[in-house]
């Protein structure tokens, strides 16, 4: 029996489709959206001035899912919006090639709204959106956005619940079973936080060293307190940031600072090890793979290593035994 091809649906259909309840005919809407606006950017580029209107409305059409959606828009038209969005900088180097100052400005509007959305769906789809301008902006993402992340890592870390008769805050772990919450409940927008700066330090690349080839130390606190979070997606995110971080610090980024702070990070990735959620564990051991070839030869030099094992071993056997 012969299929039907579905006929090509117009621009109109294809928004109204980024907004339905079925995943499938969301993403073949967004895969369409992307397409379209990557040929229709590529022609402007090229000198076709004609297509320039149009290109701008739908710009704004999909930055309006996000910004300012209609009384009758779902979470799932601004998520949508946000991956075509990513999509894009992705195909063509950039969302924005006209240069223009104000489809720029409504983009960035567009990420710290959608930062803040309370569907973390939405964020999250952010976090992709930050990891494909990263790419192409490279550390001028990770400068835009450090004091927003950040801070709203820092404003959420404590929980706020209410207990029986009073409202009270309870940090990283204080008691959370007895108050009757999931580990993983009330955090607010911290764990999207989280992965939007593992997203941007994996979208940079080398290019997130800083001058001298330096490590952020405001992030390496971040990330350091958050590993010892309770909310154990957190603690798995800033592992991941972790390891990404130390993959493009590289040993310029490490000599850098002296390896004082990859001395420290030494109990992080013990204390890791012996988390008790699997992701955890892998992630740690993902990014020690990951770091420890490179580094091992700089640590103990053409004699071997030996010596290291047996100067440590009490700390493998602490771990190997819990």
């Amino acid at each position: 029996m012969a299929t039907v091809a579905r006929p090509h649906a117009s621009v109109p259909d294809l928004i109204r489709e980024l907004g339905s309840s079925a995943r499938l005919t969301r993403e073949k809407a967004a895969h369409q959206l992307a397409g379209i606006l990557t040929s229709m950017k590529k022609d402007v580029d090229s000198g076709n001035t004609s297509e320039e209107p149009a290109l701008i409305a739908l710009d704004n059409t999909l930055i309006d899912l996000v910004v300012c959606p209609p009384p009758e828009s779902v979470w799932e038209s601004a998520q949508s919006a946000l991956l075509v969005m990513a999509k894009v900088e992705r195909q063509c180097g950039g969302f924005n090639l006209l240069g223009s100052d104000e489809i720029s400005t409504r983009v960035a509007e567009a990420v710290f709204t959608g930062l803040k959305d309370t569907e973390y769906r939405v964020r999250l789809a952010v976090g992709d959106l930050l990891e494909a301008q990263s790419q192409r902006e490279g550390r001028a993402v990770w400068l835009r956005m450090k004091d927003f992340l950040l801070n709203d890592i820092e404003d959420h870390r404590v929980r706020i619940v209410a207990a029986d008769d009073n409202n009270a805050a309870h940090r990283d772990g204080h008691r959370p079973a007895a108050l009757g919450h999931h580990d993983t409940e009330g955090w607010s927008s911290l764990e999207t936080s989280m992965r939007a700066v593992q997203k941007i330090v994996l979208g940079c690349g080398q290019q997130f060293r800083g001058e001298g080839g330096s490590l952020d130390k405001e992030l390496l606190d971040t990330l350091r307190l958050s590993s010892a979070h309770l909310n154990r997606f957190v603690r798995e995110y800033s592992f991941l940031a972790l390891a990404d971080l130390i993959t493009v610090a590289g040993r310029q980024g490490l000599e850098a600072d002296g390896w004082a702070e990859f001395k420290d990070m030494v109990s992080w990735v013990t204390r890791g090890l012996k988390d008790n959620w699997s992701q955890v564990r892998h992630y740690v051991a993902e990014g020690v793979r990951v770091h420890a070839q490179g580094t091992w030869r700089l640590l103990v030099g053409p004699q071997g290593g030996s010596w290291i094992l047996v100067e440590n071993m009490s700390l493998v056997l602490d771990v190997l035994e819990e």
